[in-house]
C-alpha cells in the first residue's frame, strides 16, 4: 500500500537541498511538520518505517521526506 504525502506541494528536488542535512533529531523534524515528536514516533510505527535510534541521517530523513512529503518551505 502506497502511503499518500501529507505535503507535497514544493518541487522536490528544490525541497531536498532545503530540508536534507547531515543529521536530524526527530524533534527537528516533528517542527517541521508542525506536529509533536511522540505524534511522528506514530507515525513511523503506523507505517512501518524502521527508523535508527537517535540523530537522523540523510538517508533516512530522505526516506520520511519522500513518505510524508516535504513540509512547507518557511519564508
Amino acid at each position: 500500500m502506497k502511503i499518500q504525502p501529507i505535503f507535497s506541494d514544493t518541487d522536490d528536488s528544490s525541497a531536498s537541498k532545503a530540508f536534507i542535512q547531515p543529521s536530524k533529531t526527530r524533534k527537528e523534524i516533528a517542527a517541521e511538520y508542525g506536529i509533536d515528536p511522540h505524534t511522528l514516533k506514530n507515525w513511523f510505527k503506523r507505517d512501518k518505517l524502521d527508523i535508527p535510534s537517535g540523530d537522523i541521517s540523510p538517508k533516512f530523513q530522505k526516506l520520511i521526506y519522500e513518505t510524508y512529503g516535504y513540509p512547507p518551505l518557511k519564508e
